[in-house]
């Protein structure tokens, strides 16, 4: 059986959540001795066979120059639907299956032959319709407006549809109750850290973009508050997006802190894989303050790495949290983060319990990932005529 994967997160260096899932599906994959393909517009960032994702124009010459400039993300991304579905044509011999994200809605032209439409599983991550955004312009506003109907016709259109939460499901899509619980494959660490704390005990690190629904504003002034009764607490925070409006904002809400405060904060860009590992081997505690999450992979990075992990009480992060009844949070609650926050560094708090807990609700997880996934490929593959 042969198995062809799209990524469609834009290229960065560092990737997201989509692609994290990607990179451990391929391992388990080749593991298995499996056929795998992943079209991206990174393929350096995968190990195996990965293409680089072409377009196909669609308008006549002349209409393109002001199509590119109206609406410049609609017309290439319908371009590069339009792409794949003329590449993956080739490969629907009845033994291979597809599986695209529900972001952006790559799976529109593919899902309209119905030949490929048997085939296709339909991943729900995150799609980009739940994100709300500022004010735009008139253009930006058609994109997204654009954007969003793709993304509701795709998940109303696939005959299999897979999701890593039911929790996110019945909370952000319920009008799609059609779809199949599959757990996102949880990270292996090559070197897994002892699952006692660092020296530094009082470390709490977030992972992560800087944007309002990542909770990153209710995280600072949590910090904040903790800071009074814990001074000697570090905050750690990582990720891309400190650049944009809302990151600015962060910034300067910290600069108006008490300098003994300020200085307990550190700011850093997106990380690599490496860097990622390096950094939860140093810090005691990953928070993760989501205001709503799917299937957070940073949150099952850190635990896989031997730290507790501190949540919030949405997706499967939050069902995990519950299982193991671990230090957890109300989305958006700035009182109770602190709590959380402050219940792990009690000298009564179990660490290496927590961990162990959180490692094995983990791995049950892992364990209905791989063979959930190899199920569903054959009942596709042995039940639909190519």
């Amino acid at each position: 059986m042969r198995f062809v994967f799209i990524d469609p997160e834009p290229p960065t260096a560092t990737g997201g959540g989509i692609r994290t899932y990607l990179r451990l599906m391929e391992s388990q994959l080749l593991r298995s001795g499996h056929a795998c393909i992943i079209f991206s517009h990174t393929p350096q960032a995968y190990a195996g066979d990965a293409r680089a994702i072409g377009r196909l124009p669609y308008l006549p010459r002349l209409l393109r120059m002001p199509a590119y400039r109206w609406l410049h993300a609609e017309v290439v991304l319908t371009e590069q639907s339009r792409w794949l579905r003329e590449e993956l044509l080739p490969l629907c011999d009845g033994q291979t299956l597809f599986e695209f994200a529900d972001f952006l809605g790559y799976a529109f032209f593919p899902l309209r032959n119905s030949r490929l439409r048997k085939f296709i599983v339909v991943r729900v991550h995150t799609p980009a319709f739940l994100i709300p955004f500022g004010r735009q312009g008139i253009a930006s506003s058609c994109e997204r407006m654009l954007c969003s109907r793709r993304e509701r016709w795709v998940l109303r259109r696939a005959q299999t549809l897979t999701a890593p939460s039911r929790a996110f499901m019945q909370e952000k899509l319920p009008g799609f109750p059609n779809f199949r619980y599959l757990p996102n494959p949880p990270p292996q660490s090559e070197n897994p850290a002892p699952t006692n704390p660092p020296q530094e005990r009082y470390t709490f690190l977030y992972l992560g973009r800087m944007e309002p629904r990542k909770g990153t504003h209710i995280l600072l002034s949590a910090f904040e508050e903790l800071l009074e009764s814990r001074p000697q607490a570090r905050l750690t925070l990582a990720g891309e997006g400190g650049d944009s409006l809302y990151g600015k904002t962060l910034m300067e809400s910290v600069n108006r802190w008490p300098a003994w405060k300020k200085d307990r904060v550190q700011w850093l860009p997106g990380q690599s894989p490496a860097e990622v590992t390096r950094m939860l081997g140093e810090h005691a505690f990953l928070v993760t303050p989501s205001l709503w999450e799917n299937s957070p992979y940073v949150f099952f990075e850190a635990i896989s790495a031997g730290r507790v992990s501190i949540g919030t009480l949405t997706g499967e992060m939050g069902s995990i949290l519950e299982e193991c009844d671990s230090p957890r949070a109300t989305p958006g609650n700035i009182a109770s983060l602190t709590t959380a926050m402050e219940t792990v560094l009690s000298p009564q708090f179990g660490y290496a319990e927590h961990s162990r807990l959180q490692k094995k609700a983990m791995g049950h997880r892992q364990s209905r990932a791989v063979q959930g996934f190899f199920a569903l490929a054959g009942e596709i593959v042995d039940t639909r005529e190519p």
